[in-house]
């Protein structure tokens, strides 16, 4: 079988990687926290002492770090993860970045023969341990289809977008219609609250109804988000891809208006 690497085990890479084992696939993995090799390496994947070595060692690499600065230096730093490729190997970024970040590490790579597919992921940590992802990629069609049995693996919905980055635009313009719709419903509950109406009521007559979202099917998880906040959890990375959504409007010069100030109102 292919060899797998796999780069950036934290909430939601740790169990996507354990899928991939669960799979059958030969798995090598690196992430600066120690202990998340090591859990790895207790179910039967590899470590790799350097970024660079998963390239020189995997015919197939996922990397799934949080920004897009942290992707560009794994991808293309000194000694990172591009200077090991070998003609014909792949990239899949399957964290949420900057599309324009994954058009020019695509350019870069093409001058080594390797691919890149951009398949960032919504779901969260529960859909990761599920393996019931939404995956949304964009890239070359053909290599879409040659890594579609891997994404299989870590996600039920797949969806191939177009060129490279258009993965990156579906799920950054998802958690834009996330956001605005996590305001819509604290907006609407607070006034059911005030009014006297009883939650478990309201949200038993709208779910069957025209006022239900996914935000309100799934409340007590969303509201969690907020009551149990901290750094770099749900909710931090919720608006950090606002700002990729508010910087891709500015290019595009168009205007975001009920995102701007979803911004605004719901973060703390």
């Amino acid at each position: 079988m292919e060899k797998i690497g796999f780069i950036g085990l934290g909430e939601m890479g740790a169990p996507m990687a354990k899928n991939l084992l669960k799979a059958g696939y030969n798995l090598f993995v690196f992430a600066r926290r120690k202990e998340a090799l090591e859990d790895l390496v207790k179910l039967g994947a590899a470590a790799c002492s350097t970024v660079q070595e998963v390239g020189e060692v995997c015919d197939r690499t996922i990397v799934m770090a949080r920004t897009t600065e942290q992707v560009e230096d794994i991808v293309l730093g000194d000694s990172g993860l591009l200077a090991g490729c070998s003609p014909g190997s792949c990239i899949i970024i399957m964290s949420t970045i900057n599309p324009i970040a994954i058009q020019n590490m695509a350019d870069k790579a093409k001058e080594k023969g390797v691919e890149v597919v951009d398949a960032p992921v919504s779901g969260g940590r529960q859909g990761a341990e599920a393996a019931t992802l939404s995956i949304m990629a964009g890239g070359d069609e053909r290599t879409f289809k040659e890594v579609r049995p891997l994404l299989e693996k870590m996600g039920k919905n797949i969806f191939y977008l177009g060129d490279y980055g258009m993965g990156e635009v579906a799920k950054i313009i998802n958690n834009l219609l996330l956001l605005i719709n996590m305001i819509a419903a604290y907006e609407a509950v607070s006034l059911a609250k005030k009014a006297g109406l009883n939650l478990d009521s309201l949200l038993a007559a709208v779910k069957p109804s025209t006022g239900n979202s996914w935000v309100l099917e799934h409340w007590d998880m969303v509201t969690s988000w907020k009551k149990n906040y901290k750094p770099e959890g749900t909710l931090d990375l919720i608006y950090k891809d606002f700002q990729l959504a508010y910087r891709l409007a500015e290019d595009l010069r168009t205007p975001v208006y009920l995102g701007a100030l979803a911004s605004q109102l719901g973060r703390y």
